[in-house]
């Protein structure tokens, strides 16, 4: 089962930090590190084993504590610096300028768990190098953001004292705490993208140990571990990862014996890709169209198009929201046919409680740069049969008998590179965090929109747990505004939106369908800024946006 918001930030909170603590190499820690302007403004470092060894931590020559001033705290001692461990309740990180030179020291800890609060404990800095001070700490503040998903970074007013500093970072009165506020000046002047990734201090970490030593001897060590955690986290014994979540497709649909002649179910409203590996093997699509309220494959309208040539329905876990695959089980069960979820965007999406890809006899998920978890590009094909999994390994490698270079059949070359792998790893290792970010993001739009009717917010059915990879919406056709009037609106407020699918049984290469449900979300949806690091003052500026664009437009 998926965790709490507060069971997430607290075990993420705690790990992440721990995670920098154990760094023990000075690559490693660079690796990890937080650059101010792209390392030309120096770097925000955390305070791991490496300084613990350091003999100038202990007589003081370390950090000139003597040289410098408090910001708000206890000035952090020498005694203090040489007892910090990964038990420390607080979190040290030491902000550097260009040439490496200690100029500020802060420490962070949790406030309370039940709000999800950080509070900034003390900071202490060269008084001499104020600015470099000063952005580096605002790039630990968006760090902090980005990457725990807190709702919130306080600093006690009792124990400020240069209230000017901190009012220079953003920091404003909220109760008895100072808190970070978001400047909204930039608001219509830079771009608020339909996507975007969060990247941390362990993908950095890993792949740069890939990069370096992840050869030879070491050249499968993050694509083994991926693997395994990947199949760990989803709930199945198998998992295997390739270069796409579309070879993932081609793959699983090879090893199912299908091909010419056949017939395989996928749903109308979905990316090419589904369809596309059908083609692949040689056999045909066939198109269902999709449930009203969760826009994936409405189990109603499979049995219509099952044939005695029909092999395979392949569910489409639509911008993270599962398919009702209890449902889509049942009736692949009770006609004999395989199933192979199209999982690509829904990494965490919950099905009555199980993970989506666990259900079918392969699932495939996508890691573009896009989805929740990116590594650029990339997938991952998991199945609990060990005979299919076999089946489907032997395919991926050419087809050859395993430790020779004996072709036994024509195969493919779908493999996933061990740097892309460790990137995985890291994100993988951030998921659920990624997750919570994503439904907070939905949460804000909801809030906005509950009560306007010009649009209908897409929403999770009551079985299931989406990730709302993204943040979707149809448009009230009653309003009389067109979808391509209110893009070109919102662009000129710097703000991406993207449609929908359209239903793809319409492209020239396919036979037909008439599926009006599809039909009617792809000229009428809209996907939404939805990327993980997203502000809460962006999301409310974006659909208030849009509500001014509709009412103003509206007939």
């Amino acid at each position: 089962m998926a965790t709490s918001r507060t069971e997430c930030f607290e075990k993420t909170f705690l790990k992440n930090m721990n995670f920098l603590w154990e760094t023990k190499r000075t690559d490693d820690l660079y690796a990890k590190a937080i650059p101010i302007r792209r390392g030309d403004g120096g770097f925000v470092v955390p305070l791991a084993q490496l300084h613990a060894r350091d003999p100038r931590l202990k007589n003081g020559t370390w950090f000139q504590l003597s040289e410098s001033k408090t910001v708000f705290g206890d000035t952090l001692t020498t005694e203090a610096l040489a007892s910090y461990s990964a038990q420390s309740p607080d979190k040290i990180f030491v902000i550097e300028d260009a040439s490496q030179n200690k100029v500020a020291l802060v420490s962070v800890s949790f406030k309370s768990v039940s709000d999800l609060s950080l509070q900034f404990q003390s900071m202490t800095m060269l008084e001499s190098a104020r600015e470099t001070a000063k952005e580096g700490f605002e790039f630990l503040c968006r760090w902090l953001e980005e990457t725990t998903v807190n709702e919130s970074l306080l600093i006690s007013r009792k124990a400020v004292k240069d209230e000017g500093f901190l009012e220079s970072c953003g920091f404003r009165p909220d109760g008895e705490f100072l808190k970070l506020f978001h400047s909204q000046s930039d608001l219509g002047k830079q771009d608020i993208l339909t996507a975007g990734p969060t990247i941390s201090s362990q993908e950095n970490s890993y792949v740069l140990d890939s990069t370096r030593y992840g050869w030879n001897s070491e050249w499968s060590k993050y694509i083994k571990r991926f693997e395994s955690e990947f199949a760990d986290y989803i709930g199945v014994k198998h998992a295997l990862g390739t270069s796409s979540c579309t070879g993932a497709l081609h793959i699983a649909f090879k090893a199912l014996g299908i091909g010419p002649g056949d017939e395989v179910i996928v749903p109308e409203m979905t990316w090419v890709a589904t369809a596309s590996a059908v083609t692949y093997v040689g056999a045909k699509p066939v198109f269902a169209d999709i449930d009203p309220k969760n826009w994936c494959i409405d189990p109603d309208k499979i049995e219509a198009l099952i044939t005695p040539k029909t092999k395979c329905i392949v569910p489409v876990h639509v911008y993270g929201h599962p398919a009702d695959m209890d449902r889509v089980m049942e009736i692949a069960n009770r006609h004999g046919l395989y199933v192979v979820e199209d999982a690509a965007p829904s990494i965490g999406a919950e099905c009555r409680g199980r993970k989506t890809g666990s259900f079918g006899h392969f699932a495939a998920f996508s890691f573009q740069g896009a989805k929740l978890l990116v590594t650029g590009e990339g997938g991952m094909l998991t199945t609990n049969d060990p005979e299919l999994y076999k089946r489907a390994y032997a395919i991926w490698d050419h087809g050859r008998t395993p430790g020779t270079f004996w072709i036994n059949e024509v195969g493919v070359k779908y493999k996933m590179s061990n740097s892309t792998a460790a990137l995985g790893l890291g994100q993988l290792q951030r998921c659920e965090e990624q997750v919570h970010a994503k439904r907070r993001i939905w949460n804000w739009y909801n809030e906005e929109f509950k009560d306007f009717d010009g649009i209908s917010l897409w929403t999770e059915s009551s079985w299931a747990r989406s990730i709302y990879w993204m943040s979707s919406l149809t448009l009230n056709p009653k309003w009389n505004v067109s979808r391509d009037h209110l893009f070109a609106e919102l662009k000129k407020r710097k703000i991406d939106t993207r449609p929908t699918f359209p239903a793809i049984s319409q492209y020239p290469m396919w036979d037909s369908a008439e599926n009006p449900v599809a039909k009617g979300v792809g000229e009428w949806g809209v996907n939404l800024p939805s990327g993980v690091c997203l502000k809460e003052h962006q999301v409310r500026y974006v659909a208030q946006s849009i509500k001014e664009i509709m009412t103003a437009g509206r007939k």
